[in-house]
């Protein structure tokens, strides 16, 4: 199920909607909670909530009625209504601080169960020392803050710590003689809002083969931000990365810094930087920096989906060519029955780790599928994270398969 059950709590159920077609590898329920109504906590809470209806609708998602209203009559609790979605597998409660640090304590339980996630909102009016205003089993949880009540610059992490978009990985591409410094900026003010950004001089290391790094680092990322100056297009290392990122169908964000002249029309995403002024370094104001980092991280869930939506067809298309009856299990997961067994498939955007062979094994034994396969980008894994892979797949008893043999592969199956 690509289900996301989305709630809101105010004093009691407020509001319950099933979405449908949301980018998750898994359902998932998410619970915006405050425990009084009035105040500015409230306020907060709605905008919260509405603000991620918001972003649903922008990444495809679909909204349907309540389950809880169709099987009860009523907006059930959040510890209710989630039984009657099938296919939910993760927990997400974002608690809004209103002051008292009280919470429901049939919520409390319920979202204390392993593997969920809370994630506290404590806007500075409510105080300036989170943990004093949150319950105490959560006291040590890091906390969202806002100012004046608005929740829009800390969406993008929501989103990740739900597990709508849950890759953090970009690749940064530049000019070395136009914007070496301003890359170098870039990265740490990336680094510092949770990103995993790549940038070659700083995450090379001694006798790397630089195409084969370049190659295999591409396909871990989600997204490409390509730093578009007047001559990046003589630079074939940066027209070989768009280029390979146009045929991932990765993510992709221009930042057009002064004297750009948009060489990559391929990119639709830009931010527009060609007013900012340059140091005699060639770097920028930090205040420009930490513009453009904003404004990338506000862009990047709905380029980081890209690649998983396109995947998602592409594997279905495979299925249905191969005339096997399948089921969604998530985005680029389907369950498919062939003519003796069942078979779990799953895409992989990038290159696949312990985390997703854990999960498709998790999934394959709750769903009761004898066999499983991963499919992703393995021809770009250098020798040593080819062998992780291998043993991975060794021990683990899943198959894993470059993407570019999913047809045949999938064939074998009927």
């Amino acid at each position: 199920m690509r289900s996301v059950l989305l709630q809101l709590h105010v004093g009691g159920p407020q509001s319950c909607r099933s979405w449908v077609n949301a980018p998750v590898a898994n359902g998932v329920q998410i619970n915006v909670y405050v425990e009084n109504p009035g105040g500015p906590a409230e306020a907060l809470a709605r905008l919260t909530h509405d603000a991620l209806e918001r972003e649903l609708t922008r990444l495809g998602a679909i909204p349907q009625p309540a389950p809880c209203m169709a099987s009860m009559g009523h907006i059930a609790s959040g510890v209710q209504c989630a039984g009657n979605v099938t296919g939910l597998v993760s927990r997400v409660l974002i608690f809004v601080a209103n002051g008292s640090g009280r919470i429901d304590p049939a919520i409390e339980q319920y979202f204390s169960a392993r593997g969920s996630v809370i994630v506290p909102i404590v806007d500075q009016a409510i105080s300036t020392v989170p943990q004093t205003v949150l319950p105490p089993f959560i006291a040590t949880t890091l906390a969202e803050r806002t100012t004046n009540g608005d929740p829009h610059p800390i969406l993008p992490r929501l989103l990740r710590a739900a597990g709508i978009v849950a890759s953090v990985s970009l690749f940064i591409s530049y000019r070395h003689a136009d914007a070496k410094v301003v890359a170098g900026q870039l990265f740490h003010a990336l680094a510092e809002r949770g990103f995993a950004p790549f940038l070659d001089r700083f995450s090379s290391q001694p006798g790397d083969d630089f195409l084969e790094l370049i190659q295999e680092e591409l396909a871990d990322k989600a997204c490409l931000v390509s730093l578009e100056t007047s001559d990046i297009g003589q630079s074939l290392y940066c027209r070989q990365e768009v280029a390979v990122a146009v045929a991932r169908r990765m993510g992709m964000i221009a930042v057009d810094l002064p004297g750009s002249v948009g060489t990559f029309p391929a990119i639709a995403n830009r931010i527009n930087a060609t007013g900012y002024g340059r140091r005699a370094d060639g770097g920028l104001a930090d205040a420009d920096v930490q513009q453009i980092a904003g404004d990338i991280e506000q862009l990047y869930p709905h380029e980081a989906v890209r690649r998983p939506r396109w995947q998602d067809d592409t594997l279905a298309h495979a299925v249905m060519a191969a005339h096997l009856p399948l089921t969604s299990d998530g985005l680029g997961r389907y369950v498919v029955s062939g003519p003796s067994n069942r078979h779990l498939l799953a895409m992989s955007p990038l290159l696949p780790g312990a985390g997703l062979f854990i999960d498709v094994e998790e999934r394959r034994t709750a769903l009761s599928v004898r066999d499983a396969l991963i499919f992703g980008p393995l021809t770009a894994a250098r020798t040593n994270r080819h062998r992780q892979i291998h043993w991975l797949s060794t021990k683990s008893g899943i198959d894993a398969h470059d993407e570019g043999n999913l047809m045949r592969s999938v064939a074998t199956l009927s």
